[in-house]
């Protein structure tokens, strides 16, 4: 019993490090995206912003197939012995570079479907970076697979001060959109070159074996995966998607502004969690109280943390956004505060495939994601068909999210770990009222201050706002409040 005891004791202690140094990775990035994007979009116009969205769109999608969910099938599978590893690692590389050669020939049709002939071009630079992340791939994993987020998180900030540099430094040299093309492409040479010196120390080598034989359950464990991540990339991107065909690059530019600037940091933040709760989670898999009880612990860390920066961010938007930025951007403002909600409800619906995953069912999150492919983009083209408006996507995005997340609770999750509807909503609650209740107030209160020095009046407004919730928290949502204090200030 001990024994078993001093084992919990070890990995709490192991998870909670793990924490700290994935979020300081977290904001670590935030602060350089938001530097970069705060920079260029003074620099460039929004027609710039479109173009890249939409190299960013076939980038991501693409993405799926350079990694083959080969990293989260290491992950899950905990006897993977070196002979597998080797192939594995080959497989990634080899599928780096013929994504590379099968989208360097598609170039030109891409472009011609979007109608934007200068994207031929830039696709072709830009997804340099598949090959050049082949390399590196594995041993990211095999970071994750250990809890070794401290030495992750500072090779990712070196690849993206690196980044960040050069893209501000071209920008200012009036590059253009290249500034962030060739921005993104020395962020990740720079990230895999500090894999592979990690791998070389950690003695992570492989040798060139390459036996497909051996590696049939990861192969078929990640086929799952890249179904499921592709199909979930497409429901992700379509509105980007069907914004750019149906109403240009400068509309797409806005609505891709607003919507990482919100999405941003809970893509940052989310894995402060959901990144360590993998491995964590993989590890008492066939402890189902365990699991519920580390998910719904997930569930309202992510609550506490994701409500007030999202809701705040909306309250502030409409001064925040032109000063940042510049008036020229000021359309992007009723979008990223309705998207702000949209991004809350998708950040408590994605800490669930931590779930899933620890439990071996990737076909499940496969199953689960081809269905969304055939709603997601169906409301989305229909609601720019009847009412070509980005606030009309964004509210479309908000409602639908909200209503998926339930439909897969019940479909799922209530399998796995039972019915706990009431708890999940008790465990998310008390944080988003807080967090609406401070928004609202800062949100009057911007409006009060609607002719003042807008550096004076966002100061105020962001003091006023960390102040009322901390207060909020405190009484209403106490227990939390005092983990995330204690995660704080722990020295464990």
């Amino acid at each position: 019993m001990s024994a078993v005891s001093d084992h919990n004791a070890g990995l709490q202690n192991t998870v909670v490090k793990s924490l700290r140094w994935t979020l300081l990775n977290a904001g670590g990035l935030t602060f350089f995206y938001f530097l970069q994007i705060i920079v260029l979009g003074r620099l460039l116009s929004p027609e710039a912003f479109g173009l890249m969205a939409l190299v960013l769109i076939v980038a991501e999608v693409s993405k799926i197939f350079a990694q083959l969910g080969l990293s989260e099938a290491i992950i899950s599978k905990q006897d993977t012995n070196k002979d597998q590893l080797a192939s594995l690692y080959w497989v990634n590389v080899m599928a780096g570079f013929f994504l590379y050669g099968g989208l360097f020939l598609a170039a030109p049709f891409m472009a011609a479907f979007f109608g934007q002939p200068a994207l031929t071009d830039m696709l072709r630079v830009f997804i340099l970076i598949f090959p050049l992340a082949g390399f590196g791939i594995q041993f990211e994993a095999l970071l994750r697979k250990n809890m070794r987020f401290d030495i992750l998180t500072i090779i990712t900030l070196s690849g993206a001060v690196s980044g960040a540099v050069l893209a501000i430094a071209m920008a200012v040299m009036g590059y253009g959109v290249w500034s962030m093309v060739f921005g993104q492409l020395l962020q990740q040479g720079m990230k895999s070159l500090l894999l592979i010196g990690t791998g070389i120390k950690m003695n992570w080598l492989p040798s060139l074996t390459f036996k497909v034989g051996s590696i049939k359950e990861h192969l078929s464990f990640g086929g799952f995966r890249v179904g499921a991540m592709t199909i979930n990339q497409l429901n992700a991107r379509i509105d980007q998607l069907a914004i750019g065909a149906m109403l240009g690059p400068v509309a797409l530019g806005f609505y891709h502004v607003a919507f990482n600037f919100v999405i941003q940091p809970v893509q940052l933040i989310n894995p402060v969690l959901t990144q360590v709760a993998f491995p964590a989670f993989s590890k008492v898999q066939d402890d189902t109280g365990l699991l519920k009880s580390g998910y719904l612990k997930m569930i309202e860390m992510l609550s506490f943390i994701n409500a007030p920066l999202l809701l705040g961010l909306a309250a502030i938007a409409p001064t925040l956004i032109p000063f940042l930025m510049g008036e020229k951007w000021e359309p992007a403002v009723p979008v990223l505060q309705i998207l702000a909600l949209y991004a809350f409800i998708r950040s408590i619906g994605n800490a669930a495939g931590s779930i899933l995953l620890a439990k071996g069912k990737a076909n499940w999150t496969f199953y689960w994601n081809a269905l969304l492919l055939f709603i997601i983009p169906a409301a989305v083209i229909v609601t720019v068909s009847i009412y070509p408006s980005l606030v009309a996507v964004a509210a479309t995005l908000a409602i639908l999210h909200f209503m998926l997340m339930l439909c897969h609770y019940a479909v799922y999750m209530r399998k796995i770990m039972g019915n706990y509807i009431v708890d999940f909503f008790v465990h998310l609650g008390r944080g988003f009222m807080c967090a609406l209740v401070m928004a609202l107030c800062v949100y009057l209160l911007q409006y009060g201050m609607n002719a003042w020095n807008p550096w004076v009046s966002l100061l105020i407004s962001v003091l006023t706002g960390v102040a009322l919730y901390i207060l909020l928290s405190y009484l209403f949502n106490r227990t939390v409040f005092k983990n995330f204090m204690m995660f704080l200030v722990s020295k464990t």
